[in-house]
């Protein structure tokens, strides 16, 4: 049974959908048991909805890479999402490995969220995947794999410039 501020739920990958325990109002406000994924993806916050979606394909990346076989892992993401009452509080979602397929593909996931707002640091945002044998921050993993070029043009980009602004500007 969930704690007070938390929610358990389960995707199943080929449905798109989730099916959400009955304590699941407590937290979302949700009324149904089953939704679909995207309505639980558009009340993340706007400027955590990238660092979400880029920290999980890294995990997905980490999880299915040649050189791992082991299938037993938990990720864990720290972003905001919409309250019932209609305010973002900072949850820590933690996501296991429910059921694979024959190929050993993730099939369906089982995941907590907790509202962890009363810790701070409320647009902090955070992720990691855990093995049994290591722990990888998908934000420092993530900080070695882009140059500071690369850093460079991304922040040309997220301010809205062209391409050939950042071109000309960057001398590329």
């Amino acid at each position: 049974i969930p704690m007070k501020g938390e929610i358990i739920y389960s995707q199943v990958f080929s449905t798109e959908q989730c099916v959400l325990s009955p304590w699941q109002s407590n937290l979302f406000g949700f009324n149904e048991s089953i939704c679909n994924i995207h309505r639980v993806i558009e009340m993340v916050h706007p400027l955590d909805v990238d660092h979400v979606w880029h920290n999980t394909l890294q995990a997905m990346d980490l999880i299915y890479s040649p050189n791992s076989e082991n299938r037993r892992f938990i990720y864990r993401s720290t972003y905001r999402i919409l309250y019932k009452s209609h305010k973002y509080i900072r949850i820590l979602r933690e996501t296991a490995p429910l059921l694979f397929d024959e190929k050993g593909k993730i099939i369906a996931t089982v995941s907590r969220s907790t509202d962890i707002t009363h810790l701070g640091h409320h647009s902090e945002l955070k992720g990691w995947l855990t093995f049994p044998d290591k722990t990888i921050d998908l934000m420092n993993h993530l900080k070695h794999k882009i140059s500071k070029r690369e850093k460079e043009i991304l922040y040309y980009l997220a301010k809205g410039f062209s391409s050939k602004s950042i071109s000309n500007y960057l001398s590329i």
